[in-house]
């Protein structure tokens, strides 16, 4: 794993730096950004993020600060956590964490304060000493969550600190909902449903499933076992992507390398690496995944977001394509479209692998 994926991960990981799982793909090579992206003049040092949320104090420090249960909050991130050491107030863990296909481990030191703070540091890495601290406040039967992070990036990671202050917003707000969620107080049998859907479908217990399975076991018509099993014969599981399912370079067939590959030189100019041929060709030979999914995801990422003006010629495209694209974008934002998004949705456009209507989509997420 290079460093910057592990970067990413790591954030995701620690209660939302702001680093969303999009950026993932970013690759060590990518140039910093012109101005018209509208960057941060100075690279992030220091980020903030305050919530007011209806859960007891008590219950969400408890559950923010209770390590050894991320697996269940973040289960298709967290695969296993492993206390390494400890002192009175502090606990080093090993977490073992997969995204993309990537696994690795991470080293991280977590101090606590019962009920009021915590403090997550990064003891590893070009990220080290990077410190996550939470507070709770409490506030009758709401609690202020105040979650600040202080960066520390050298080498390969320093142009991590020139993302976009609404990505990195963003990002946080939608890791911490799930810890929030996590959090809403549960009778005994709605958590045993709720923790079975997150170990075997990696998800949260939808309502009609909580609903039925709680109510089986309020009345002592099934066991937790049998739940279990009804879930893994599900079409549900049947169809969820398994580490298993990831596949070597090797074994992918010459029809998907191609593929993955004119995507990656489409959208973000440059040939796919090894660990985003594994990712995407495994999701391809799955046939769980469409290409539409794949060039999405590419169309989504970080990378393509922060690429630089788009140098090569536009002549790939018509005339009236080009219009096409630059007067939707006018019409919605008041303002020409950049010539990269000119010219990639152009050529999707064109070739009818895109409606106009599903560019659109894209835009809007561009501008926000």
């Amino acid at each position: 794993m290079t460093k910057n994926n592990k970067f990413i991960i790591l954030f995701y990981i620690f209660l939302g730096l702001g680093i969303s799982i999009t950026l993932f793909s970013i690759d060590s090579s990518l140039e910093k950004p012109d101005t018209e992206f509208n960057l941060a003049p100075l690279p992030l040092s220091n980020i903030s993020i305050t919530k007011v949320v209806d859960i007891k104090t008590e219950n969400l420090y408890t559950v923010f600060s209770n390590i050894e249960n991320y697996p269940y909050i973040l289960p298709k991130n967290i695969l296993s956590v492993n206390k390494i050491g400890e002192t009175n107030s502090s606990i080093n863990y090993e977490i073992t964490i997969m995204e993309k296909g990537i696994r690795s481990t991470l080293l991280v030191k977590h101090d606590f304060f019962p009920f009021e703070k915590q403090v997550l540091t990064v003891i590893e890495g070009d990220a080290k000493n990077t410190v996550i601290t939470q507070k709770f406040q409490n506030q009758g039967n709401s609690t202020k969550l105040i979650t600040d992070v202080e960066i520390k990036l050298t080498g390969i990671l320093t142009g991590f600190g020139f993302l976009p202050q609404s990505n990195v917003n963003h990002a946080m707000n939608t890791i911490l909902s799930s810890f929030i969620e996590y959090s809403i107080e549960k009778t005994q049998n709605e958590k045993i449903v709720d923790d079975i859907y997150r170990d075997i479908l990696k998800r949260s217990a939808d309502q009609e499933g909580l609903t039925y399975f709680v109510s089986l076991l309020d009345q002592k018509k099934i066991t937790i076992e049998e739940i279990k099993i009804e879930l893994y014969n599900s079409e549900e599981y049947e169809n969820t992507f398994l580490s298993s399912d990831f596949k070597n370079i090797d074994e992918l067939s010459l029809e998907t390398k191609d593929l993955i590959n004119d995507l990656y030189n489409k959208i973000l100019r440059r040939n796919v690496d090894p660990t985003g041929l594994e990712y995407f060709g495994s999701l391809l030979e799955s046939e769980k995944f469409s290409k539409k999914y794949i060039r999405d995801e590419l169309l989504y990422s970080a990378e393509f977001i922060l690429l630089p003006v788009d140098t090569r010629s536009l002549d790939i495209i018509s005339k009236d394509t080009q219009n096409i694209i630059n007067s939707t974008n006018y019409k919605l934002f008041d303002k020409k479209a950049e010539k990269k998004i000119i010219r990639i949705f152009g050529i999707f456009l064109e070739s009818n692998e895109m409606t106009l209507d599903e560019i659109i989509v894209f835009l809007k997420y561009y501008d926000n």
